[in-house]
């Protein structure tokens, strides 16, 4: 099966290398990634050469929501995932978020907990979305969209 993993820039050319990185690490063997990229320099030259990669430049500034939605337009794959550009994730992150999609038979799962790196104290720190007294966690996951960059996970659905 697969995986679209999409990624709205712009004029982040320090962190697209990270995020590269860490996509090309992906235990998941099917996969692409979807750069949009409306920033004043393109950095399509990131990726030239990269097979599992596929950037498409805008020439007009876009919002990210308008980036992620042209991505899912040009994804290939059944399972779309976010993949932000200054995000690091762990090398079975697509694995494991589309196992639990998958485990879950929903359309869409997002994190309900993620972990991120606290600069100032050098460690990391917890972040969790309090779904449960909402009745939105299944399985650990929540039932929706949550707010935070590179947590979703949605099945293509059946027209």
């Amino acid at each position: 099966m697969l995986v679209s993993a999409i990624m709205p820039t712009a004029d982040r050319a320090a962190y697209a290398p990270l995020a590269l990185d860490c996509f090309l690490r992906q235990t998941w063997t099917e996969r692409e990634l979807v750069v949009i990229d409306d920033g004043a320099e393109s950095i399509a030259g990131l990726f030239a050469g990269v097979p599992l990669v596929r950037h498409t430049r805008f020439t007009v500034k876009s919002t990210v929501g308008e980036k992620r939605n042209s991505g899912v337009n040009f994804a290939r794959g059944e399972v779309v995932v976010h993949w932000d550009d200054d995000d690091w994730s762990a090398p079975d992150r697509i694995e494991e978020q589309v196992g639990r999609l998958l485990a879950s038979g929903k359309a869409i799962t997002g994190y309900h907990r993620i972990l991120y790196w606290d600069e100032a104290r050098q460690a990391d720190a917890a972040l969790v979305a309090s779904f449960a007294a909402a009745g939105l966690l299944l399985d650990g996951w929540a039932a929706r969209f949550t707010p935070w960059g590179g947590s979703r996970c949605r099945r293509a659905l059946s027209p």
